[in-house]
């Protein structure tokens, strides 16, 4: 009713220039170019990579274990 005072008369504040809405897009994009970027980074280090990897222990055919020294 009129003069309640219950403080529902609407928002309290409103950005009515857009800045904040601009601001926050703004870094929208920013972290999204950021991601896009390690998301590539991670593909070519994936597909550039050697398969080849010497740390693995991984028995080869054909191939018989060194004697001990003694």
């Amino acid at each position: 009713g009129p003069g309640g005072g219950d403080g529902s008369e609407g928002p309290v504040f409103v950005d009515e220039s857009g800045r904040r809405r601009s601001r926050f897009r703004r870094l929208g994009m920013t972290v999204s170019l950021a991601c896009a970027v390690y998301a590539v980074v991670i593909v070519a280090t994936l597909l550039s990579g050697n398969s080849d990897a010497p740390w693995l222990p991984v028995e080869v055919p054909g191939r018989k274990p060194a004697g001990k020294v003694d």
